[in-house]
């Protein structure tokens, strides 16, 4: 049955190739396509025997997405994420196998892990909100898995969730609209109060970094040391190794097998032109230039050794499983590392055809579309382009700095601090204040609430300071009211102010109590005022406060935040507000954009 999978599969790339286009244009697959690959009996790869499926080897099912990505790299992007699924269906409780495979075994389903949503536990289940992002394929799932947390009566964020929800309980938001993989139809995914029972739910945290081996749990940090059991309910009605696989290696490997797909037709479309083309310059055939050829092997060599990492580690995995041993964590180090590293070679090789093409690939309806099927990037300058840079700004008079690291012109020295101007003497308050009014700064709010009622102070010396973990710091004067009160409750948020709110900024620049009287608000997760039609919002809690003259200095952890959209900053610039160009953002930040700090990275 595998074999004979991939011999159907196998006769698919032309008519894919037919239609590359065709997605493109439509931003998602076609629906023959999909028929297509339903016919083939791909979808059933990787789904369990007693639901009618192959419980192939996963190797069978990453080849097939290789060979489907050589021909049209959406639907190759698409397929191995749809088909993909079926593993983590068979992972949930054998009722919610049966509502998704019941009635339809082919039916692809989609995804979106990323913990966006929030969900509140009530009788028999959950209740679910949120908007997800890139979920490929979407629009011809009847299912989807979208991760989310679990949050308390206080609005904290708990359990990390995947969450199994039917057609009828999402909303596909069609927003992708891009120049790469366009034909993915990685569209939004929104959810609004949905009723979602206990068995289809599952915990993400142990399919993430699970193990065969039966170990006693612990605390939420050990899950990501990769010790907790991968013992779902799903197990005990599949016990084939394919189910006992962990998520961290099917699904990573799932992106990065279509993109050496992508490269091997990328190459094979380019080895097919270079036998007819002829050079615009000097008239010779390419075929016989060896500089090309070499750039052609060297990118060949490239998918051939990516291809080869990928499947010795998902070998490997899938025969410790087989075994019933232990993924050791030498085994999941390597397969993390083989699979980043499968996709820089794929796009390595990408780029080094691409630059062996000419100017002729970059023409609409070139031959070889899967030369930027996923890849999109600003050509390298060559080395004549470089020479002629060079000439050009020694023809206008500009010389390398000896560091080469500036450009200096003749008369530049006018435009630099002259003799007396830096002295070494006391700063004067007032040209300091005028000095660095030079520096163009954001406006953001610092906000907390203690004892029911909300402080907060208008505040420049904001910025971020560490991405790992995720830290801010801000700069409260000695003299502020709000900060003691900010400083007690230990929690507090952060508003970035938009163009419109000039006037906020203003109210929260002065003392007062009733700075919130006329404005509109609702608290974050920790209590913290956030302020409506801000630019982004965070929320935090103070680590360390330093004295720093006449001012503090306080480092705060980030423990949420969230973005708006398309909306201009409010700035300060030497003693007056000013901004940018831009469009009003959202109202107050969706409970589905309001992310934890992994979101940070």
């Amino acid at each position: 049955m595998r074999s004979q999978v991939l011999d159907r599969v196998e006769e698919l790339p032309p008519q894919l190739r037919e239609r590359a286009q065709e997605t493109e244009n439509a931003r998602q697959v076609p629906q023959e396509t999909v028929r297509d690959l339903r016919e083939t009996g791909y979808f059933g790869l990787l789904r369990p025997s007693r639901f009618g499926g192959v419980e192939a080897d996963p190797l069978v099912h990453f080849d097939a997405v290789r060979r489907i990505a050589s021909a049209c790299g959406s639907t190759g992007w698409a397929a191995s994420v749809l088909g993909a699924h079926a593993w983590h269906v068979a992972s949930f409780p054998l009722p919610a196998q049966e509502e998704v495979w019941g009635e339809d075994p082919e039916t692809p389903v989609s995804s979106a892990y990323a913990p966006m949503g929030r969900a509140r536990k009530v009788e028999g289940g959950y209740v679910l909100t949120g908007r997800w992002s890139f979920s490929s394929g979407i629009g011809h799932a009847r299912h989807v898995i979208l991760g989310g947390l679990v949050t308390g009566e206080d609005g904290t964020p708990g359990d990390w969730l995947a969450f199994l929800l039917p057609h009828s309980s999402y909303t596909v938001v069609d927003v992708w609209d891009t120049v790469g993989l366009r034909g993915t139809g990685s569209n939004d995914v929104h959810v609004q109060e949905a009723f979602v029972p206990a068995h289809r739910v599952l915990s993400l945290p142990p399919a993430l970094v699970a193990v065969v081996a039966v170990v006693r749990p612990c605390s939420s940090c050990a899950v990501f040391r990769g010790v907790l059991p991968l013992l779902g309910p799903g197990q005990e009605a599949n016990p084939a190794a394919l189910c006992r696989i962990p998520l961290y290696a099917l699904m990573t490997t799932t992106i990065a097998a279509p993109l050496i797909g992508m490269a091997e037709g990328a190459c094979a479309a380019h080895v097919e032109h270079q036998r007819s083309r002829v050079r615009a310059f000097g008239g010779a055939e390419a075929k016989d230039d060896p500089f090309a050829k070499i750039r052609v092997a060297g990118a060949a060599s490239e998918i051939d050794a990516g291809w080869l990492q990928l499947t010795r580690n998902i070998a490997a995995v899938h025969e410790t499983a087989a075994a019933g041993r232990t993924i050791p964590l030498a085994q999941r180090v390597r397969l993390r590392r083989d699979q980043v590293r499968a996709a820089s070679r794929a796009v390595t090789a990408i780029d080094r055809l691409f630059e062996n093409s000419g100017a002729s690939a970059l023409a609409a309806g070139s031959p070889r579309p899967a030369l930027l099927a996923g890849r999109t990037r600003r050509p390298r300058p060559c080395r004549q382009r470089r020479r002629a840079r060079a000439e050009v700004l020694r023809r206008c008079g500009v010389r390398r700095h000896p560091d080469r690291r500036h450009a200096v012109t003749p008369g530049a020295s006018a435009a630099l601090p002259q003799d007396g101007q830096l002295s070494a003497g006391p700063v004067d308050a007032s040209r300091f204040r005028r000095v660095l009014g030079e520096l163009c700064t954001g406006v953001v709010v610092i906000t907390a609430q203690a004892g029911g009622q909300p402080v907060g102070f208008a505040c420049q010396s904001f910025s971020s300071l560490s991405l790992d973990p995720p830290l801010v710091l801000f700069c409260p004067a000695r003299t502020s009211r709000s900060w003691p009160v900010i400083a007690q409750a230990g929690r507090f948020g952060v508003n970035v102010l938009s163009a419109e709110q000039r006037g906020i900024s203003s109210v929260f620049g002065r003392p007062g109590r009733e700075k919130f009287a006329a404005l509109d608000w609702a608290p974050s997760p920790n209590g913290a005022p956030l302020l409506a039609h801000a630019l982004a919002w965070l929320e935090g809690t103070v680590e360390t406060v330093h004295e720093a003259g006449d001012h503090l200095v306080v480092v705060g952890r980030v423990d949420g935040l969230a973005a708006g959209a398309g909306t201009s900053p409010l700035l300060f610039h030497r003693g007056h507000y000013t901004t940018t160009a831009g469009q009003p953002g959202p109202w107050l930040p969706h409970s589905g954009l309001w992310t934890g700090p992994d979101s940070w990275f």
